[in-house]
């Protein structure tokens, strides 16, 4: 199974989300910096967040740091509905502890810089 690797970028300094075609992000000694043809950036000013390779039910990519409603179906065709932040951890996006990928229903409601929720 091939997943599309996809990133989004949160510039902190203008407070909104950017392309990140024309954006060379590295490190360096000092740690991570990001260039573009104009300038140089601090690392702080932005934070990358990896495309979970996930649409919700309204089609809409999710990505880390989204805040997400979703339901998992338990063993006993119960149900355990959970909103949280998707992480990654132990090489998996991660729900409130639980793979992504085990939820179904899952809507995307904010993310972790445009608190709509």
């Amino acid at each position: 199974m091939n997943r599309e690797i996809k990133f989004r970028v949160w510039d902190g300094f203008n407070k909104k989300y950017i392309n990140p075609e024309g954006y060379y992000f590295s490190t360096d000694v000092k740690g991570f910096v990001a260039f573009d043809r104009y300038f140089n950036r601090d690392k702080e000013e932005f934070s990358i967040q990896l495309y979970t390779g996930l649409k919700d039910k309204n089609d809409v990519e999710i990505y880390e740091g989204d805040f997400v409603k979703a339901r998992m179906i338990l063993a006993n065709h119960d149900y355990y509905d959970s909103n949280g932040m998707v992480v990654f951890g132990d090489a998996m996006f991660k729900l409130n502890g639980y793979g992504l990928y085990e939820y179904t229903d899952t809507e995307v409601i904010g993310n972790i810089f445009e608190k709509n929720v």
